[in-house]
């Protein structure tokens, strides 16, 4: 059996165990790029709405993350840092 799956990859075909294995990291990276760009996400749309260019609506979007910020001092910390100190927006 080991020689089957030996000539298998060698032919360049992943057995089973293998592509779930890759596909299972595959969705936990997206899902946490997915993640990181909503948080970062919060800054440029501060700004946008800053500047009229979006609505006030758009607050409900971040509202896990306005919950986060007001019961975590260290996420009010990052988002009074990211949104104030980069990105110049109102906090």
């Amino acid at each position: 059996m080991a020689q089957v799956e030996t000539k298998a990859r060698a032919n360049g075909h992943a057995s089973q165990n293998e592509q779930g294995r890759t596909g299972r990291v595959s969705v936990i990276l997206w899902v946490f790029l997915a993640l990181a760009l909503y948080v970062l996400s919060v800054g440029p749309a501060a700004r946008l709405h800053d500047e009229g260019r979006i609505p006030g609506g758009v607050s409900l979007l971040y509202s896990p993350l306005i919950f986060l910020s007001e019961h975590s001092a260290a996420a009010d910390r990052f988002f009074r840092w990211y949104v104030r100190d980069v990105w110049k927006a109102a906090y």
